[in-house]
């Protein structure tokens, strides 16, 4: 606790210094070919598009183009750079990703470091720092390619040259102009940023002074810019807020394992300084720290209505990152009373740094333990985040091609092995899913044109549709729902199914095509795997066949897991050398109607499942990715 006592501000910087370069090296270990979240495979297809000529700049129909255009342009610029100057192979799967993450990464790093490479850090403001830095929402974006992360390298970048001695000329005024229109265009919430920039860093900290302040007006006009001109480059302006999501246990998951504990506790010190000044100070103080108690819960509280993953949460911990780099943010902590601070410090640290090592394992919601390696996963839209546990878990991340820890990796390992079928000009059809925008980007690096769609009358305009086979067993979940019915799940669920990627045991790749007959459908492998929904109620789920010998060893990440031995044929195995016969789903209380055998389990232990005998039915074993608490039947 050496640091706590630091009073000299070149000490803190030489270990602020030396931690941002560890920090780098971390992230730059981590980038790979990894792909995590559908809108990051609609950016890379969507710039690999424009460089291949595929698609023009101007209204190209791309996902969110409008709020997210310089994106796009960014990372066609990264391929067209690594084709053109590195002559590297960019229509290869795995490379392309590889390059987009690594120039993303590359760029959001540059802005970072550049940003706080010489802040007067005193012992609190470095622990603060590194209590944003190390938290997960910004360890486990910045190695892959997303807006999020391309914004917040260029608003790094903006604040850099705002500090520069050089900001009053008019030089630095088109160069700022140019650097606010690129966050704002990579990343349309980056303009939340703007207010917590001008709070920070205007000369005079009055709201007259805030009005007044030059560079916060062509900050403000580079922003609307940017806004104007995606509008203009899209024939259908997106949305500007998704479906309203709020359920309190996934809410407090994404705040505390999103922008982690020391993260947290650094926000609601901030939040609790600013509104004791703003109550006791004075009168022109009460209205500035008024204002930053505002603008810094702004980022936060736009989102808190539609959190779907903790990624939301990387313009909460930028706002974080620029106030407590600017003097005015600091002040706040470095004037806390010698014993407060002292105690900030050493809570900031222990929250940071233990969960880097340690994790949490949860049977359930009430008998959590404590772990060093394999804590309990829960599901965000960018796939499976882990409960602590945060240096181990980046190792998997950087591994994720090789061993895959979700249906992210799976599904895109398949598409990767797949030459997507297409018609004579050459368009590929895709059943749209949350996963489609994968196959579409797999499709697109062979030079095709994929159209994704579930409207009605899509299934019979085209010869045959392409599905991955996880989407769509998980749909047929919800065939009481009138929205699918009508979308057409129904009526694919009749069609014939034929598995296009090489690697079986991922989450397939399928061709799906209507028969000439729809009463006279032979069951297959593919059709046994989709009937496994309606045991899991919806569940994701991980499929593999098992021979007869072979053993399936449920290990300590798969406590408190749904785990289903199915065959359509009965059988029977050996589960922790106890002789088990497979039962008919109609025997099983409590359970839906399933045509087939199975063996259910919810795994406590480290379980060993041996087949000894089956009929000529397949059997396969069904592992929930989730443990039961985690439900969507219990939100």
């Amino acid at each position: 606790m050496n640091l706590v006592n630091f009073n000299s501000s070149s000490n803190c910087r030489i270990l602020l210094r030396c931690f941002l370069i560890v920090w780098c090296l971390v992230a730059l270990n981590t980038v790979g070919p990894v792909i995590r979240e559908s809108d990051q495979a609609s950016l890379v297809a969507g710039a690999y598009a424009l460089v291949s000529g595929q698609a023009d700049f101007s209204s190209p129909g791309f996902y969110i183009y409008d709020k997210q255009f310089g994106s796009y342009w960014f990372l066609s610029l990264v391929i067209e750079v690594a084709r053109g100057v590195l002559g590297l192979a960019v229509d290869d799967p795995f490379t392309v990703l590889t390059i987009t993450n690594a120039g993303a990464c590359l760029f959001f790093l540059s802005g970072i470091v550049a940003m706080l490479w010489n802040i007067r850090a005193r012992g609190v403001i470095c622990i603060a720092v590194i209590s944003v830095l190390l938290g997960p929402v910004l360890l486990f974006s910045a190695p892959l390619a997303s807006s999020n992360i391309i914004s917040a390298g260029a608003v790094g970048w903006l604040v850099v040259l705002i500090r520069s001695h050089y900001v009053n000329t008019w030089v630095s005024g088109i160069i700022l102009g140019l650097l606010g229109w690129l966050a704002v265009s990579c990343r349309v919430d980056a303009v939340l940023l703007i207010p917590a920039i001008v709070w920070c860093l205007s000369p005079r900290p009055t709201f007259r002074g805030f009005l007044c302040w030059r560079q916060g007006w062509i900050l403000a006009a580079s922003g609307f810019l940017a806004i104007v001109m995606g509008r203009s480059l899209t024939e259908r302006a997106s949305g500007s807020f998704y479906d309203f999501f709020f359920f309190p246990k996934i809410f407090a998951a994404y705040l505390t394992f999103g922008l982690g504990v020391g993260g947290l506790l650094l926000l609601l010190t901030f939040i609790w300084r600013m509104v004791r000044e703003a109550s006791f100070g004075k009168a022109r103080r009460r209205v500035t720290y008024g204002i930053g108690v505002l603008v810094l819960l702004m980022p936060f509280s736009i989102y808190a209505p539609q959190f779907f993953t903790p990624r939301h949460l990387l313009t909460t911990a930028m706002g974080l990152l620029i106030v407590v780099s600017s003097s005015r943010g600091a002040a706040l902590l470095i004037t806390l009373a010698s014993g407060q601070r002292r105690l900030a410090c050493t809570m900031l640290l222990v929250s940071t740094l233990v969960p880097m090592v340690v994790g949490v394992r949860m049977l359930d919601a009430t008998r959590p333990s404590v772990v060093l390696l394999d804590p309990t996963l829960f599901p965000t839209t960018d796939g499976l985040w882990p409960m602590g546990s945060y240096g181990s878990f980046l190792f998997k991340l950087r591994n994720a091609k090789e061993c895959p820890f979700d249906h992210n990796q799976r599904v895109w390992n398949a598409v990767a092995t797949v030459e997507f079928p297409s018609t004579e000009d050459g368009v590929v059809p895709i059943y749209r899913t949350p996963m489609s925008a994968y196959l579409g980007l797999g499709a697109v690096l062979q030079g095709k044109y994929p159209i994704i769609s579930r409207e009605k009358g899509f299934l019979e305009k085209n010869p045959f549709v392409i599905c991955d086979e996880r989407s769509l067993r998980r749909r047929l979940v919800y065939l009481s729902d009138v929205k699918a019915k009508d979308s057409g799940v129904a009526e694919l669920a009749a069609f014939t199914k034929e598995r296009i990627s090489l690697e079986s045991e991922w989450e397939a790749i399928i061709r799906c095509e209507a028969p000439s007959d729809f009463e006279n459908v032979t069951d297959s492998e593919i059709e046994f795997r989709i009937e496994l929904a309606s045991v899991f109620g919806g569940d994701p789920y991980v499929v593999w066949s098992l021979d007869k010998d072979s053993v399936f060893h449920a290990t300590g990440q798969d406590f408190g897991k749904k785990v289903i031995i199915a065959s359509s044929e009965p059988f029977e195995m050996l589960v922790d050398g106890e002789r088990t016969a497979s039962q008919t789903m109609l025997d099983v209380p409590g359970e839906v109607a399933f045509e087939g055998y199975i063996i259910p389990r919810v795994i406590e232990c480290q379980q060993a499942f041996h087949l000894v005998s089956s009929g000529q039915g397949k059997v396969f074993v069904a592992v929930s990715e989730l443990p039961l608490f985690m439900s969507v039947n219990n939100l």
